[in-house]
């Protein structure tokens, strides 16, 4: 475990590296200067005194090289810059906008977590049932539309047309800002909060719980086949305990994989010996007692 908490983070350095780097030179590849944007834009002609002293303040002047040095000395310092712009400090604006994206962030995995393996395993362990279709149908259709354009029609839905007809309270949603800010114990929102978080998080949340939903029918599916779902099984074991402990355990593990890089063993039950034995189970090999050899002269003997 510790090897493998070592190999993520020094994988997490390189992508953050390359991230950093590859966003620095497609800066310079743009059409335009960003001390001509800085200065007033290219819809008309700044002063050249004024475009000079801001190339001359955010050392645009310098070769690419040397920009590159310093921008990764800032970086490993902590210092993100100054955004072009509003002027105001770049981690000043994270400072101020980050709880925000991480409480959203967390509730939109919070309802991925949720509706994705529940709809997931209802639609497994109900294949070909109506219940099934409506599932299946609903995560090909939710992961197929994009985010962006699945956020424009609940904009349009919940917060334009159903102020302009005048649907209930419930189904109503603000469509600007997100919300006064207040929070219980820093992550539950209040009920004013609740009405601008609902509509994010549901859009963000969209195209994940479809996705897991999938995986989810699809991994257990595929574990009802396995030895050790049998087994349990066999032991007499509920259907509702092997799909709940045995079957659910491999979908799981493969989200958690693909979100945590973390794995999990698939759990078997285990009955108890008075169940095995009155359900009519095989008793396990070490319980058995071995059978007498007999000749065929002592059979036929007996026999006769």
């Amino acid at each position: 475990m510790p090897s493998f908490t070592l190999r993520r983070l020094l994988q997490l350095v390189f992508v953050l590296w390359g991230g950093a780097t590859l966003l620095f030179f497609l800066f310079f590849t743009l059409p335009s200067d960003p001390a001509v944007i800085m200065a007033g834009g290219n819809n008309r002609t700044p002063d050249p005194q004024v475009v000079e002293n801001i190339r001359e303040k955010y050392g645009l002047d310098d070769p690419i090289i040397v920009q590159y040095k310093d921008y990764m000395v800032r970086l490993l310092h902590g210092d993100l810059g100054t955004s072009y712009r509003t002027g105001e400090s770049v981690s000043d604006i994270v400072k101020e906008r980050a709880p925000v994206s991480l409480r959203l962030a967390f509730w939109a995995i919070t309802i991925e977590v949720v509706v994705g393996i529940s709809s997931g395993m209802l639609s497994a362990r109900r294949r070909n049932s109506v219940a099934d279709s409506v599932t299946t149908t609903v995560a090909v259709v939710a992961s197929a539309i994009p985010v962006f354009v699945l956020g424009y029609l609940m904009k349009q839905v919940t917060g334009v047309y159903a102020f302009q007809h005048h649907w209930p309270e419930w189904a109503r949603f603000p469509t600007r800002e997100f919300g006064p800010n207040e929070w219980y114990l820093g992550i539950i929102p209040t009920p004013d909060q609740l009405e601008s978080l609902i509509q994010p998080a549901i859009v963000l949340a969209s195209v994940s719980t479809a996705i897991l939903a999938r995986i989810t029918r699809t991994s257990m599916l595929e574990t009802t086949r396995y030895d050790h779902v049998r087994t349990a099984r066999a032991k007499s074991c509920g259907r509702s305990t092997c799909s709940g402990g045995t079957c659910c355990a491999t979908p799981c593990s493969r989200w958690s994989r693909s979100s945590a890089s973390t794995s999990a063993r698939p759990w078997v039950p285990r009955c108890s010996p008075r169940r095995c034995s009155t359900s009519g189970a095989s008793a396990p090999r070490s319980s058995r007692r071995p059978r007498p050899r007999t000749s065929r002269s002592s059979s036929a003997c007996r026999s006769s």
